[in-house]
């Protein structure tokens, strides 16, 4: 025998939900920061954000006086990224 919850119960369970999202939120990113991430991972990771992120800015730049300046800046990045992908043993 299977009892349904009456409507009342279910809408005063979506309020507490609602109200206690930002509290497990707080605690799921708590708990992401402290995993443990290798630090050449890290590093590697930051590395390629910047790739990223350039490469962006140069999308934006194009056709613009500033799109020389935007090259550079990914051509500077990736070199960067290959520097430390060597460093960690991730490049021939």
């Amino acid at each position: 025998m299977t009892v349904r919850p009456s409507p009342r119960l279910e809408e005063r369970a979506r309020e507490i939900a609602v109200r206690m999202l930002p509290q497990i939120q707080q605690m799921v990113l708590h708990e992401m920061a402290e995993l443990s991430v290798p630090k050449g991972e890290a590093e590697i990771m930051r590395a390629c954000r910047r790739v990223g992120e350039a490469a962006d800015r140069l999308e934006q730049a194009k056709y613009t006086p500033e799109e020389i300046r935007a090259r550079r800046e990914v051509e500077r990045a990736a070199k960067a990224l290959g520097t430390v992908m060597a460093k960690h043993g991730r490049m021939p």
